[in-house]
């Protein structure tokens, strides 16, 4: 990508680009603890003794990245940047301030709706995920560790990755540089449309490792726009927690092709538990179709129009199966 293009859409898309300040009241112990990884001792003891440490509580500050998607001032964020919050204030491109409220979030996509009183602004318009392909360049915009505007560019690495057992959608890996303040932040492809938004990265140190993840832009429209209809998102859960099948547990189960998914939690009364499934149970097909990867499993439930029963091929105690999982749509608080 040469340098004219990436000024080119840096210039197009910056406007669209804000920052999200959240406060919300920390003991002095956790603010404390916030300094005493990178300050000197003399300025930790001078912090411990402003803070009266354990004895009071304090308004902390917390930076995180978004970007507009309404004229009339609706932002997206990841929701995780506003745990906690009893205020959100949205630095926009022109250095305006202004206090936002959240409109809704959902905690197990990682998406997050806020409002600003606001006419005039520049929106974004979304892409689909699934046009991107291993190689295809992306860019983002944010404000890592609170340094604004910040442009980062990649590729994407890998599609419909899960980094947690209970993920809500499959996400795009990248290796877009993203840090604390970073989340939130828009993955772009070269035609300025968003084909994700970064919510985690995969790290032992906890800085950036070269491995980041983003909710497909498929999945953040649908769920921006229940949020903005309802307050509320809308989605299939049946209630079970999942995750590819280890290679060790693959051998001791006898799976020799080593591919499936593992069922690592049952929620009581769930759709999961009503179709007889149980820790442990490692799900091979989903009507007939072979399920390789948690992705698998999760995009076969989410479809559109799977309503109704649907037969599972499993193994249980080396031995194989079938139970009758019935889906339906349920409705999440989003806040």
């Amino acid at each position: 990508m040469s340098p004219p293009v990436l000024r080119r859409l840096f210039a197009r898309l910056d406007p669209s680009i804000v920052t999200v300040s959240t406060a919300r009241v920390v003991t002095g112990a956790q603010l404390l603890n916030s300094y005493s990884s990178s300050e000197d001792d003399a300025f930790i003891d001078f912090v411990e003794r402003q803070l009266q440490v354990g004895k009071n509580e304090y308004l902390d500050s917390i930076l995180g990245s978004g970007f507009i998607v309404s004229a009339d001032g609706y932002i997206v964020t990841a929701a995780h940047v506003l745990e906690d919050a009893i205020e959100v204030t949205v630095e926009l491109y022109d250095h305006r301030l202004l206090p936002a409220r959240i409109v809704g979030l959902d905690r197990e996509t990682d998406v997050a709706l806020l409002k600003v009183e606001a006419a005039g602004l520049a929106p974004i318009r979304f892409g689909r995920a699934g046009t991107m392909d291993l190689g295809d360049r992306v860019i983002s915009i944010g404000a890592p560790f609170g340094l604004e505007r910040s442009l980062a560019v990649g590729m994407i690495n890998g599609k419909e990755r899960m980094p947690i057992t209970d993920a809500a959608t499959a996400m795009l890996q990248t290796d877009v540089a993203v840090n604390p303040g970073s989340s939130g932040s828009p993955a772009f492809n070269l035609d300025g449309e968003v084909v994700g938004m970064f919510s985690m990265i995969y790290s032992y140190s906890g800085g950036f490792s070269g491995v980041s993840l983003a909710i497909p832009g498929d999945t953040l429209e649908a769920v921006v726009a229940q949020i903005k209809a309802s307050g509320r998102s809308h989605r299939r859960n049946i209630g079970a927690r999942f995750r590819d099948l280890p290679p060790a547990i693959a051998r001791v189960l006898g799976i020799a092709h080593g591919k499936g998914v593992i069922v690592t939690g049952v929620s009581r009364g769930s759709a999961a538990a009503e179709a007889g499934l149980a820790v442990g149970d490692v799900i091979l097909e989903f009507d007939g179709k072979p399920i390789l990867k948690g992705a698998d499993f999760l995009n076969a439930i989410i479809a559109p129009g799977t309503q109704g029963s649907h037969l599972l091929k499993i193994v249980r105690d080396r031995r194989v199966g079938t139970l009758s999982l019935e889906l339906s749509d349920t409705r999440s608080i989003a806040r």
